[in-house]
């Protein structure tokens, strides 16, 4: 099996794990924008926090159209304690193998005596975006360096930044043809108040068909990005 790491921008592999409660996860397959938190296991004190905060933050990646989920190398018996225990509401997924650790770039630690008797991936967290490719990819190797849930979700939130600046520009549109409808003997150049009033013609169709075309085209592209270590992600717009 090839050890290439896939790249920001690329198409998430095509991967499935079963799921808690039955059913598999794969966010492949998936539609909208999906985020993938890989964590180390039962077994870890730090990822048990960072779930239940994603948890507590359900609600606020639901408002923006985000899924959640969460896989690890843990056995099917402690994923379902893990969910059980944690109350946990996202999909929870378990049996991630070294190959798909490694077809991700994961980090793959040993089995730890005591602790669990399978190598698991370190942490790691994806967003992949309506067109399935990987937006963002963070990396880390240690479970306290992983990026702050609050920051990817405002990162994510900057989507549709740039349609406030469409609506003004479209309502200053609008009023300049209802100007020139109001005061057709104003004093301009023909030229200039003949295509004002074609505009006028054109344009004066309910006002909401039109906004609603125009918000149609809005689209913010993101840059995608890869953080290895786990550094915070720098989520930013297109210009």
């Amino acid at each position: 099996m090839s050890d290439r790491r896939f790249r920001a921008g690329e198409p998430f592999p095509s991967l499935s794990w079963p799921r808690v409660g039955g059913g598999t996860l794969s966010l492949a397959s998936d539609s909208g924008w999906r985020l993938l938190v890989v964590y180390r296991g039962k077994h870890c004190g730090l990822c048990r926090e960072y779930l239940a905060e994603l948890n507590g933050m359900l609600d606020d990646f639901r408002e923006r159209g985000i899924s959640v989920a969460a896989v690890s190398a843990d056995s099917r018996d402690n994923a379902e304690a893990e969910a059980r225990d944690e109350r946990l509401r996202f999909p929870l997924a378990y049996d991630l193998s070294t190959d798909d650790m490694r077809r991700l770039g994961l980090y793959i630690s040993p089995p730890q005596p005591g602790e669990t008797s399978r190598p698991f991936a370190e942490p790691a967290l994806f967003v992949v975006n309506p067109d399935g490719r990987t937006q963002v990819i963070a990396v880390t190797n240690a479970p306290f360096s992983r990026p702050d849930l609050k920051t990817v979700l405002e990162g994510l939130r900057a989507e549709g930044t740039e349609a406030p600046l469409v609506l003004w520009a479209l309502c200053r549109e609008l009023r300049s043809l209802a100007e020139a409808r109001a005061n057709p003997g104003e004093r301009q150049g023909y030229g200039r108040q003949a295509e004002r009033r074609r505009r006028c013609r054109v344009v004066g169709r309910p006002v909401a068909c039109g906004l609603f075309a125009c918000i149609l085209q809005v689209r913010v592209q993101r840059r995608p990005c890869r953080i290895v270590h786990g550094a915070t992600p720098r989520l930013g717009a297109i210009p």
